[in-house]
């Protein structure tokens, strides 16, 4: 294994659960593809942990915060001035925050992708 293909494979290891699955493939295939300084651009990009997402939209989504942080404005307003969707939106949030995390970082690998094309 080249030593590219070896940062390729140890960024999979750590970060392969920021991403839905099913965008794996896609990623990995564009990062094979890309030179070197495109690739230290995405392995050190700051994606969100959708584990500390979790454990920052229980606490807080009741304020909404979750929703600014995925760049979701306006529910983050709408969660904040209505206790949370009155704990109904709260409670949806608290239960798909991880996929939302994952395919927002699926979402800004794309914008990236685009970018350095």
């Amino acid at each position: 294994m080249t030593q590219r293909e070896n940062e390729i494979s140890e960024y999979f290891e750590k970060n392969s659960r920021y991403f839905p699955a099913v965008a794996l493939e896609n990623i990995n295939e564009f990062m094979q593809h890309i030179d070197e300084e495109d690739l230290h651009l995405i392995l050190t990009f700051p994606f969100k942990n959708p584990s500390k997402m979790f454990w920052t939209a229980f606490p807080l989504g009741l304020f909404g915060v979750d929703r600014f942080v995925l760049g979701d404005t306006g529910l983050g307003i709408v969660k904040l001035l209505t206790l949370g969707q009155f704990l109904i939106g709260f409670t949806v949030d608290s239960f798909t925050i991880i996929s939302r995390t994952k395919n927002y970082n699926y979402q800004e690998f794309l914008k990236l992708k685009i970018k350095l094309s």
